[in-house]
């Protein structure tokens, strides 16, 4: 969760901190740190039915640092083939329904095409994916059923699910394989809206502003998914940008997520940590760990030194390197015994860290 986002609620709290030390007439920050927005986005619905009001919003999700002012919207569906089981020797006694899900990927496929004329300034044109796919009972018997997962990303501008609706229905409509009809049902299970903030807006021109001066190269983007932002846009009428660090693309959702580093002695020398989490084999290895750890201290930031899921060489170099700090604390240095079965004995044995 480092990308998404903990790396960008750190960010907001210090600079939250900062400004409201430094400014004469702050006037009011919220902070507000939601749940569930990977789902239905529960938490910031309620922010919003609670009445949350604000000149503008920040969403910290992961943009590379850049200003975006575009989310795309999705509706999703889950949709059934109905076909009639028969033995698979004599394939014709039944109605195969994989034959119709052929049909249906090709429609799909057709409809995808034509959205390719589809844009946006800042957002790339709309997308519609068949993302998951299952059927059949057994390798001896033809398939009476088939499911798949349609995803639909679609550009700001419409802002209620019935014509995407009625679009789904028409493109599977009777459905067929040379003269045999395969019956669908179709379920919308997922409708987020898309959003977009007018990129002369001053909270928009004010963070490209503010990125510019501390040396950060932010450019005018969209983000091609959805997120919280459009209860914020739509419900309660806040304009609303996204700005944090990492990449939605190459950091969020994977096993060790990580935001690039500006330099852990920039973050020192702002004063912007009261402890520094060093992991050597993420931050460049033994050598640069004691360095950073010695530069922080000398800042008066304790210096933590820990490690990431790693196997035992790396752990046993991580032990060496706290060996090598003087009176550094050692946290998670045992993480190998979560893993469920290591390649070798673990040679070092933590108390006590």
């Amino acid at each position: 969760g480092t990308a998404d986002m903990k790396g960008a609620i750190a960010a907001m709290v210090v600079a939250a901190e900062r400004y409201l030390d430094s400014a004469e007439d702050p006037g009011e920050v919220i902070l507000a740190f939601v749940v569930d927005e990977e789902h239905g986005g529960n938490g910031m619905q309620h922010l919003v039915d609670d009445g949350v009001s604000a000149d503008a919003a920040v969403i910290g999700e992961p943009t590379g640092l850049d200003v975006c002012t575009a989310i795309k919207g999705v509706a999703r569906y889950e949709v059934s083939i109905h076909g009639e089981n028969c033995h698979s020797g004599q394939p014709d006694e039944g109605r195969d329904a994989i034959r119709g899900l052929r049909e249906l990927l090709s429609r799909i496929e057709c409809l995808d095409t034509a959205l390719e004329s589809t844009s946006n300034e800042v957002l790339a044109h709309e997308d519609v994916t068949v993302t998951e796919v299952s059927g059949g009972l057994a390798p001896n018997v033809v398939a009476d059923r088939a499911d798949v997962t349609i995803d639909w990303r679609f550009l700001p501008g419409t802002t209620e699910p019935d014509p995407f609706d009625e679009r789904i229905r028409s493109t599977l409509a009777d459905l067929s394989v040379n003269a045999i009809e395969f019956p669908v049902d179709i379920d919308r299970t997922v409708f987020a809206r898309a959003g977009e903030t007018d990129p002369d807006h001053p909270v928009v021109t004010s963070v490209i502003d503010a990125a510019h001066e501390n040396g950060i190269d932010a450019a005018l983007v969209g983000f091609d998914a959805a997120t919280d932002a459009r209860f914020l846009i739509h419900d309660a009428e806040i304009p609303t940008v996204h700005f944090g660090p990492g990449s939605i693309t190459d950091d969020a959702h994977t096993v060790d997520e990580s935001v690039a580093e500006r330099s852990g002695e920039a973050v020192i020398d702002a004063g912007a940590a009261d402890v520094i989490v060093c992991k050597p084999m993420v931050i460049g290895g033994p050598q640069r760990t004691v360095e950073l750890a010695a530069t922080a201290r000398s800042a008066g930031i304790e210096p933590v030194v820990t490690t990431t899921v790693d196997g035992v060489v790396a752990r046993t170099a991580a032990v060496h390197v706290a060996a090598a700090i003087p009176d550094v604390t050692a946290c998670g240095i045992a993480t190998g015994s979560l893993l469920a079965a290591d390649l070798t004995v673990d040679p070092v044995s933590i108390s006590g860290g």
